[in-house]
């Protein structure tokens, strides 16, 4: 019985008992059908009988793929493979419109899912004509958005999209109109509400793919967002779902390319900002939380350029909410002022200020003001007091301290009484629930960076409790939560690693004089322009006083022990006297001396003051904080909010000579206070002085929450947001350790390179308090993060190893690149983690090393390096592919920086360095036209082992490198090693191409190895396949070696043929001549396999007509073959429709007297059987280009065609029939190769 009986039979069977056949019956006939239509597709002469056969057997494999048993669905999927696949070669475009024709609304989802998966894919599915394309997105289309709609089972129906629509998306989005790709994308948003996770996540990534083909789309989708979002929404299906559309929009597409577009500008990435910033306030549900703040890492990661410039604005641009409209079309209702309450402070120019404040006039009292939140007067406006100049208006006189004291106090409490009434006008305060204490974050609205309130918010309502040391317990606050929180804070740390220098309670930083967010830069701004003033007012002031300030010297030195004992605890500040003198006034008050009298002066000197962090430790802890005027190198406290006034404070502690004290701001704490109106009942925290607290408890005794608090504020101290390292990186859940060092990793990057690589001498972080600074210090982090390598579990290394990949390189930019010496011995015991994962990313952090720059500062560098090389050389001994795949690919990128010469000093690696950047901005037009001339004119028809790959100005290391491998391959005794190293030794050959490095190679031994290793070695497919590409790879290296050295003029391929007997006679070396003569006979015996596979013959019939296979041969004993040999002469047809065969002549067909016969060789008998296998699974592959079998067919055409380019008709002319067999079998799962290979063998035949 012939194929075409068979299949006809099968399908009549299943046609007939499709409902009432047992199963395996069912599958028995399924899987002959799926056999007889792939051979019968990949003959080209049996085109009618498969295409007429396919019409009605589609519907029914579908059947059998759509079938309640799992079994049974099994064979129908594979028998429908079987069939598609078999039609690749000719039949694509048929198998393409029958599969479309079966994708209706009426049938189930199985047998939509079954359609779906296969079309649209080959090399020609697309059927020749004008308008086939469009007709077959014109029907596919509109039956998607339907079946969308009506399905009952969108589960599998999305599962399906998920997994194809990118493919035909990619084959048909060109051919559809807007309309129909809007549809579909209705169709999808409306699952988007689902409560089935699976649906809503498939569903998002469905309309992410239609946005990458049409990009206006995100606006419509973008409005819908905002629709269905604001104002809030209480259905947590809705939110998660319509955020989880947002995360996979910007995950699956670039967001350049809208903002090319103008389809998404800054104002739309801050509208979606601030979305996820007020639903991150008011949800309550965990599972909504982490899908908001999936959402919100992923457009924290997006940030750059400037959307990054946006979130990093002072003054950010104000988004408004109700009245908007898009000039693009959509309508969206978002804004920061309905997110959250809060006001502003007026300026002095748009508000009168109220009769009851207190007002300053005459010349500048340094030291003694605190920040207000009300812009800067220019510098025009500034009184500058000299010696020579005149004194402004000399009958005003001010009150003395004590009256200011008075009248403050009267001030506060009358504040006090009606600030319950004014409730509305507050900042968004965050609660602490063990402490009983309320901290200010501020809100989304104020006038600040507003990645500070983001940072904030994140860490106060998920990681910290906001008193120090406090951490919000896991019961609270789930272990996913504060993973997710990490992720996020992490991600704005790479943007603003100020954030981790901050307190997490607003009015801390302003208090504590922290001004993280200070600029980094020394442009000449209005600030350095008030602060260049100021300094020499206190130069020309300071002249006048001297004796005075040495009396006052005296004094403070006294009440250093005093003050320390304030910074202890807010219990024993209470007791202390309030006479305590004040050091940091003393210089504030000596340069207005020429205003205040002299009694009023002492009395404001002696004034208490209980402020902890004016002390030495805030400002002094830099040692060029006093000795230089460098903006750079000093690295005081200076702000850069253009506010003159808080800038001479900073000015007073740079100028301060008087040890350890505190500077008197009690009063003006209290009237920032008073100012901003903020809701507060009166509680004595330590951040306050001592007065106000004792009048908040007088004041309000009776509350019960206010009793709560003075309960707990005996111990309460601001939490700084530092904690987050120092209380999380011992945490009980790995993730959170792994994380913790992620974030260390971000903070520090971005530190380094705001600071230039001086990171002690960072602003943000000189001017931090002692105790927090000492937490953070570039020593303990880098500690805190190697710790992480020592984890028991898996993932907290991971996560170490990624940050360290990431550090690595800003460490070496730096000034504390000796850091990066210990990260290199702490990575020593990575190697023996038992986790894959581990050493997969311990390779790639190897692979990113900054070699050079290490070998510039690092005097042991090349023990280093020879410790590094030997660690990736050991993992190619790893049993795990992923492992040594790594590990190759590790050595191949290191070779061009890893090995400095001898010879090189770190002078000439710089001015090398230098000279390869600045050829970036070169351009040899000259070099380029003429590259482009040799591509179109000689090279193009060159094979891909003579044109891939890169080129190294010094090979020195790749042949040092090579050498190295090539010495262990021959010596390893481990399958694993061996296999490592040849995947190391084929990616090298790959990237740095032997014909570019020819000394490189030449002389290593490697080419011998590999065809010694084809001829008798039991290897895998896999490990063949390397050694065939390795053997294509040099054997042009062996034959340009011998070939350089010619002196005739004469061209060998023109030479007189009747003169020579012997093959090879032009190479003029026997050992080359026996390397190419092998590499041949392995290529015809490879090709040989391949065609009985593809041909189905059985070896065996070679040595015995009866098909009885020899005693001891692998090869199984076939009595009736299953399939009959397929000639290469179409069989003829008669009138029936039947298939006849017909006597192949014996010159066109598979013969036992071929060279590349292997009946007889027992290495190739097992090497065929395994291979078959391999034939077996590509054959059901729907991609097949991407199987072991099809790698390997590539790889022996390869070779085969390098030999054909530089051999003669005389070592070719034997085999050329042969070879043209060969290559007409394999066309159909290769026709480019194959093509050009035919004709390389013509145009050597023409020479005969």
């Amino acid at each position: 019985m012939n194929v075409l009986e068979k299949a006809e039979k099968a399908l009549e069977f299943l046609k007939a008992n499709e409902s009432s056949a047992k199963s395996h019956e069912l599958q028995a006939a399924a899987g002959t059908l799926g056999r007889c239509l792939g051979a019968l597709g990949s003959r080209s002469n049996c085109a009618r009988h498969y295409a007429n056969l396919l019409h009605s057997a589609v519907p029914t494999l579908l059947l059998l793929a759509s079938n309640d048993s799992a079994e049974v669905r099994l064979v129908g999927d594979e028998a429908l493979n079987r069939a598609v696949v078999g039609g690749f070669a000719f039949h694509s475009h048929k198998t393409n419109i029958i599969l479309q024709n079966q994708i209706d609304h009426t049938k189930n989802a199985r047998w939509i899912r079954a359609a779906l998966s296969r079309i649209c894919l080959g090399d020609c599915w697309l059927r020749p004509g004008v308008g086939k394309i469009r007709t077959q997105a014109q029907t596919l289309f509109p039956k998607l958005s339907q079946i969308v709609r009506q399905t009952n089972e969108i589960q599998l129906i999305v599962e399906a999209l998920e997994n194809n629509l990118p493919r035909i998306l990619t084959a048909l989005a060109e051919y559809t109109t807007d309309e129909e790709i809007s549809e579909l994308s209705k169709a999808l948003l409306s699952h988007v509400e689902t409560s089935d996770p699976a649906v809503r996540r498939g569903t998002a990534t469905c309309v992410a793919h239609l946005c990458s083909h049409r990009e206006p789309l995100l606006t419509n989708i973008l409005a819908k967002v905002f629709e269905k979002l604001w104002p809030l929404s209480p259905d947590s299906t809705v939110v998660m779902g319509w955020f989880c559309v947002i995360k996979a929009i910007f995950q699956v597409n670039d967001i350049t390319k809208f903002a090319e577009n103008d389809l998404f500008g800054v104002r739309d990435y801050l509208e979606l900002y601030y979305l996820c910033i007020h639903y991150i306030e008011q949800t309550k549900e965990h599972n909504v939380h982490n899908a908001i703040m999936e959402c919100f890492t992923v457009l924290l990661s997006l940030a750059s350029g400037q959307y990054k410039t946006a979130l990093l604005d002072r003054h950010p641009r104000p988004v408004s909410l109700d009245n908007t409209h898009s000039e693009k079309g959509h309508r969206r209702n978002i804004s920061t002022s309905s997110i959250i309450s809060s006001r502003y402070a007026p300026s002095p120019q748009s508000e009168l200020r109220d009769p009851l404040e207190l007002s300053f006039s005459g010349a500048l009292q340094l030291g003694s003001l605190l920040q207000f939140n009300t812009p800067s007067l220019s510098v025009e406006d500034l009184t500058i007091q000299t010696p020579d100049s005149p004194a402004s208006e000399p009958e005003m006189e001010l009150p003395n301290s004590e009256q200011l004291s008075k009248d403050l106090s009267e001030k506060l409490q009358e504040i006090e009484e009606t600030e319950p009434k004014e409730i509305d006008q507050v900042d968004y305060v965050q609660t602490i629930v063990d402490g009983a204490v309320k901290i200010n974050i501020g809100s989304a609205k104020d006038d600040d960076i507003p990645l500070k309130y983001c940072a904030r918010l994140l860490v106060s309502k998920f990681i910290l409790t906001g008193n120090k040391g406090g951490v919000i317990p896991d019961r609270q606050v789930r272990v996913s939560l504060k993973s997710s929180a990490l992720n996020c804070l992490s991600e704005i740390l790479q943007l603003y690693p100020q954030a981790i220098t901050l307190y997490l309670d607003k009015d801390a930083d302003a208090k504590h004089h922290n001004i993280s967010g200070s600029s980094e830069g020394t442009d000449s701004n209005q600030d350095h322009i008030n602060d260049f003033i100021l300094e020499r007012n206190v130069c020309y002031q300071d002249s006048l006083t001297d004796s005075l300030s040495q009396d006052l010297l005296n004094r403070s030195i006294d009440s250093q022990q005093t003050t320390q004992s304030h910074q202890i605890s807010k219990k024993d500040s209470k007791s202390e006297s309030t006479e305590q003198k004040s050091s940091k006034d003393a210089p504030s008050n000596i340069l207005d001396s020429k205003i205040y009298p002299k009694n009023d002066l002492m009395a404001s000197a002696t004034t208490d003051s209980t402020n902890p962090n004016m002390t030495n430790s805030n400002f002094t802890t830099n040692s060029n904080m006093t000795g230089s005027n460098d903006p750079l190198s000093t690295g005081y406290p200076m702000s850069t909010s253009a506010d003159v006034l808080s800038s001479s404070i900073d000015l007073d502690m740079k100028f301060d000579h008087f040890g350890e004290s505190t500077t008197n701001l009690d009063h003006l704490d209290a009237l920032k206070d008073f100012e901003k109106k903020e809701e507060r009942v009166k509680r004595p925290l330590k951040r306050t002085d001592e007065v106000q607290c004792k009048e908040s408890v007088d004041v309000v005794p009776n509350l019960e929450d206010d009793v709560k608090m003075v309960d707990g504020c005996e111990n309460f101290e601001f939490q700084h947001m530092s904690d987050v390292i120092t209380l999380l990186e011992g945490h009980n859940d790995p993730q959170i350790r792994g994380l913790v060092r992620v974030c260390i990793g971000s903070y520090l990057v971005a530190a380094l390179d705001l600071s230039h690589g001086y990171y002690h001498r960072w602003r943000s972080y000189s001017a931090l308090p002692k105790d927090v600074s000492e937490y953070i210090t570039m020593d303990k982090l880098i500690g805190i993060v190697l710790k992480g390598l020592s984890d028991d579990i898996h993932s907290t290394v991971n996560h170490t190893l990624s940050a360290l990949t990431t550090l690595s390189t800003a460490l070496c930019n730096s000034s504390h690149w000796a850091q990066l010496i210990d990260v290199l011995n702490a990575l020593v015991n990575v190697e023996a983690n038992n986790y894959w994962l581990c050493r997969v990313n311990l390779c790639k952090l190897y692979e990113k090393l900054p070699y050079q720059k290490l070998f510039m500062l690092y005097p042991m560098y090349y023990v280093r390096s020879k410790l590094i090389m030997d660690t990736l050389v050991r993992l190619l001994a790893d049993q795990d592919q992923k492992v040594r795949n790594a590990a190759a690919q590790a050595i191949t990128n290191v070779i061009p920086t890893i090995n400095s010469p001898k010879h090189e000093s770190p002078t000439s690696i710089i001015s090398q360095i230098a000279k390869d950047r600045s050829k970036q901005f070169t351009f040899d037009h000259e070099g380029l036209a003429l590259n482009l001339v040799r591509d179109i004119y000689f090279y193009s028809d060159l094979p891909p082992q003579l044109k891939c790959g890169e080129m190294l100005k010094d090979s020195a290391s790749l042949r040092m490198v090579v050498g190295n491998l090539v010495g262990k391959l021959i010596a390893a005794r481990c399958k694993y090693f061996s296999q490592g190293l040849l995947e190391a030794l084929q990616s090298i050959c790959k990237r740095w191409s032997p014909w570019k490095h020819m000394e490189a190679y030449s002389e290593q031994g490697l080419l011998s190895y590999c065809l010694d290793s084809l001829d008798y070695c039991n290897g895998t497919v896999m490990a063949r396949t390397i050694l065939m590409e390795l053997c294509s790879l040099l054997y042009p290296v062996e034959i340009h070696n011998i070939m350089r050295h010619k002196t005739t003029n004469r061209d060998i391929f023109e030479r007189d043929t009747q003169n020579t007997k012997e093959r090879w006679q032009h190479l003029d070396s026997e050992r080359v001549a026996n390397l190419a003569e092998k590499f041949l006979q392995v290529t015809l015996k490879m090709l040989n396999v391949l065609v009985h596979l593809i041909e189905e013959v059985n070896p065996n019939t070679h040595l015995n007509k009866g098909g009885i296979a020899l005693p001891g041969s692998p090869v199984r004993r076939k009595t009736v073959d299953s399939m009959p040999r397929r000639g290469s002469n179409p069989p003829e047809v008669d009138d029936k429709g039947s298939l006849r065969k017909k006597p192949s002549p014996p010159a066109s067909s598979l013969k036992a007297n071929f060279v590349g016969h292997f009946f007889n060789e027992p290495f190739y008998m097992k090497f065929y059987e395994t291979l078959r296998a391999t034939y077996s699974n590509h054959k059901i592959n729907l991609d097949p280009k991407s199987s072991i079998f099809h790698t390997f067919l590539s790889t022996v055409l390869n070779s085969l065609a390098i030999q054909l380019e530089l051999a003669t008709e005389k070592e070719i002319g034997n085999v050329t029939e042969e070879v043209l067999f060969y290559l007409k079998v394999i066309m159909p799962l290769c026709p480019d190769t194959t093509t050009k290979l035919k004709l390389k063998i013509e145009q050597v035949s023409t020479k005969m």
